[in-house]
């Protein structure tokens, strides 16, 4: 966003898209093997621009994304759910 302001002086940062996820932290309690714990992860664009989410990654190979779609936009001033599952063994 700042690497726009120096490559054009003409940019408004303001107007950027500009994200929040939430929650910050996913407590995984009463997990039992073979079992499948849905999560949801919220991307809010609070900015006034499309917010392009170009690739999803997890750290865990348990952690599964629901849909097959790596990659969305998020219009400005919207929200979006990503809904992924938690799969202990």
């Amino acid at each position: 966003m700042f690497a726009q302001k120096i490559l054009d002086l003409t940019y408004i940062i303001t107007s950027a898209p500009f994200i929040e996820v939430g929650p910050l932290v996913i407590e995984l309690t009463d997990c039992k093997k073979d079992k499948s714990i849905p999560l949801t992860i919220t991307i809010k664009n609070i900015g006034q621009r499309p917010l392009k989410v170009s690739d999803i990654l997890t750290s865990c190979t348990c952690v599964k994304l629901k849909s097959k779609k790596s990659h969305a936009v998020v219009q400005e001033m919207s929200v979006s759910q990503v809904d992924m599952t938690m799969e202990s063994s």
